[in-house]
């Protein structure tokens, strides 16, 4: 953005920059809508706010109605020529009506995001008085609706500072508000304007140090190495690098004797524990059968190489991406399943995942499955009775 908003405008009639606009926008909001819904929602309300209250009218519906259906073609077009779209869709519609309420959220949520939505406003009021325009009320407007749309986004998505939005709202208020750049500035008014910037580029890193900060430890940390990690060498994840650290599941042997009270501690631990279950499904002849795994997601399709359970959910979250009124069907979810993968190790946080869906897929799997092999991290059970739904 900061370097679109320095070049020089572009000679051209208001209606050719209207198209060309509309199908940048298009473009990304397309690109959104597979990498994140929600994201894309967010860039929906910058893009469709944007063009109803900064554009001259005239060049409102051309730029709008491009970008409409410009998105819409991109996104049917691509969903369909992959067969993406239909199971893409199914798992917006299944988590949007598995959400409840999140008041509880918004009131934290507010309470945490109040510094950065003060900083945004001040860094607009800064700027508007320095380029000595007065605050009307359409770039006002756009502003608070911005903001509007940025907390109902972080919202939905996770009660911290995950979401892009934030630093982009401080961008977004600098040039909404600075003025034509014709006047000469003082040096009185470019200190101000390196203040105001200063405060974008805190609102843009703070987020990113704590990853620059893991990403640093990961390419330097020496490498591990021994039996639980070297299994990863026969599964597509062999490329897999993996930090050197202690393994304190494997000290204290819990998969083999049943000691599963401690919860996992790093992702060595974490590698043990799947390691574990993909032993047990090759002792019983499970590695190419349909397998579900009662998790918060599946890797197993990965790790030994069988086709995934149809009818599953991406990922297992209670209350966002399912719920006890929303769910895939046990007999539909179960049809085509051999095997059921109970995880018997403490997951702390993730024990959510396993415990909703016993509750819902438990009477199922106790009905049409038996046990038939125990370790301190998993419980394996074996269909007993053909299939309610048929394959």
């Amino acid at each position: 953005m900061a370097v679109v908003s320095a070049l020089p405008r572009a000679d051209r009639s208001a209606r050719r920059a209207a198209i060309v606009d509309g199908l940048l926008s298009a473009l990304l909001l397309a690109i959104l809508v597979y990498l994140k819904a929600t994201i894309a929602v967010a860039a929906c309300a910058v893009i469709g706010l944007g063009g109803l209250m900064i554009r001259q009218r005239s060049e409102t519906v051309t730029f709008l109605t491009v970008a409409v259906v410009g998105t819409a073609a991109l996104v049917l077009g691509f969903g369909y020529s992959t067969g993406i779209f239909e199971p893409y869709v199914t798992d917006l519609l299944r988590a949007a009506q598995a959400q409840g309420g999140r008041a509880g959220d918004a009131i934290m949520l507010g309470y945490i995001l109040s510094a950065d939505f003060l900083l945004v406003c001040l860094i607009a009021l800064g700027t508007a008085q320095l380029a000595q325009r007065q605050v009307t009320v359409r770039p006002a407007l756009f502003l608070l609706g911005l903001i509007g749309a940025t907390f109902l986004l972080v919202v939905q998505n996770h009660p911290a500072n995950e979401v892009p939005m934030v630093p982009v709202l401080g961008m977004i208020a600098y040039l909404l508000f600075r003025g034509s750049g014709d006047e000469l500035p003082s040096p009185r008014s470019n200190l101000w304007h390196a203040a105001l910037l200063a405060g974008i580029t805190f609102l843009f890193v703070r987020p990113i140090v704590p990853e620059l900060r893991s990403l640093l430890h990961e390419i330097t940390a020496p490498a591990g190495a021994g039996a639980d990690v070297d299994w990863l060498k026969d599964t597509p994840l062999r490329d897999l690098r993996l930090g050197a650290m202690p393994n304190p599941m494997r000290d204290r042997r819990q998969c083999k004797r049943g000691d599963a009270g401690s919860e996992m501690s790093n992702d060595r631990e974490y590698l043990s524990v799947h390691h574990d279950g993909v032993q047990l499904l090759e002792r019983h002849g499970a590695a190419q059968a349909r397998v579900l795994s009662l998790t918060w997601t599946d890797p197993f399709p990965t790790l030994v190489g069988h086709h995934p359970t149809e009818h599953e959910v991406s990922w297992w979250d209670p209350g966002r991406s399912f719920s006890d009124r929303i769910h895939p069907a046990p007999d539909t979810l179960l049809s085509e399943v051999d095997f059921v993968l109970v995880p018997k190790f403490n997951w702390g946080w993730f024990n959510r995942s396993p415990e909703a869906m016993l509750q819902i897929y438990g009477p199922a799997i106790r009905r049409d499955f038996r046990p038939i092999e125990r370790t301190g991290c998993w419980e394996l059970w074996k269909r007993s009775r053909p299939a309610a739904v048929s394959r």
